[in-house]
């Protein structure tokens, strides 16, 4: 058995700001609705398809099938894919196409793809674009070109509102496009994930991290809190696990006036309007007792004792 050894330092640390447990966390419910390494149907002749071939009632039946990895060049492709009669002047734009079906559309929230492209890839959704990824901005033609070469092998990955999901059949459409024509080899595969939880992102932005304050001084904190498919409904401030305090609307900024000397672990929690719930990071602050810092107030309070 392996043993982790801890530096005297960090030791210390991880006792005076222990790490919080996951009493804040939100696991999202999806479904796979086109997986990894799925069966496409492709078009590799070159031609210019304007913007039709991206819409669900195209007729894409003289297209050939084949599956993901789809391309050509680098040797780990399941289907390779033609370029034209020319390796130095090779087809820039490839076409693919698949069809999946939706129960309960509304349900889905959001949608997640994973998207492995060389060089450059635009997304359909139903005949609507979803998302570009390196390809430059406007109008995309047959034959425009990606903005960089790619890395290989590199996913990328976007989430985007359901709002094009359709009840049914939907049809997913891809064009891949190379940097240039006698590129050496395209890449494509994808996945696409129906969410019925998004979770909010949230992050502390004031006080900054390990910061420390005189006693008696009033601790501002502010949060930036979004959610790209509804409405962030509430902030909530915690130290540890104590509800500090909550802001309904933007700028999302809480002042703690009572802070106990000390170290105190804090966190911020978006609500969106789903109420699904988002934890940041945790945020480190240290109140310290200063030479004027008053440890008990005058009026207060005591408990005495006159029997004799």
């Amino acid at each position: 058995m392996n043993s982790i050894r801890i530096k005297p330092a960090i030791a210390a640390l991880l006792v005076a700001f222990p790490i919080l447990g996951s009493v804040f966390s939100t696991s999202a419910a999806s479904t796979l609705f086109v997986p990894l390494g799925a069966t496409w149907k492709y078009l590799d002749n070159g031609s210019n398809q304007g913007t039709t071939w991206t819409r669900p009632d195209f007729n894409d039946s003289s297209w050939r099938s084949g599956c993901a990895q789809l391309g050509y060049g680098d040797g780990d492709e399941c289907t390779v894919v033609g370029y034209g009669p020319d390796p130095l002047h090779k087809y820039v734009t490839t076409y693919f196409r698949r069809q999946f079906v939706v129960a309960n559309a509304a349900q889905y929230v959001a949608l997640s793809i994973q998207l492995l492209r060389d060089d450059g890839a635009v997304v359909y959704l139903n005949g609507t674009e979803v998302f570009r990824s390196n390809m430059p901005e406007g109008p995309i033609l047959y034959n425009t070109t990606a903005s960089r070469s790619a890395i290989e092998n590199i996913f990328v990955t976007s989430t985007f509102c359901a709002t094009r999901l359709a009840e049914g059949t939907n049809i997913l459409a891809v064009e891949i496009h190379q940097v240039n024509p006698d590129s050496s080899d395209i890449s494509f595969d994808m996945s696409l994930e129906g969410l019925t939880v998004l979770t909010p992102d949230v992050r502390i932005t004031q006080p900054e991290d390990l910061a420390r304050f005189p006693g008696g001084t009033p601790i501002q904190f502010s949060a930036d809190a979004s959610e790209p498919c509804g409405a962030i409904r509430t902030v909530e401030f915690y130290q540890g696990n104590t509800k500090l305090g909550e802001v309904t609307s933007s700028p999302f900024q809480f002042t703690w006036t009572n802070a106990p000397f000390g170290n105190s672990t804090i966190q911020a929690v978006a609500i969106n309007e789903f109420g699904t719930r988002g934890t940041s990071a945790p945020v480190h602050v240290r109140v310290l007792v200063g030479e004027n810092t008053p440890l008990l107030a005058q009026h207060s309070v005591w408990k005495y004792l006159d029997n004799g």
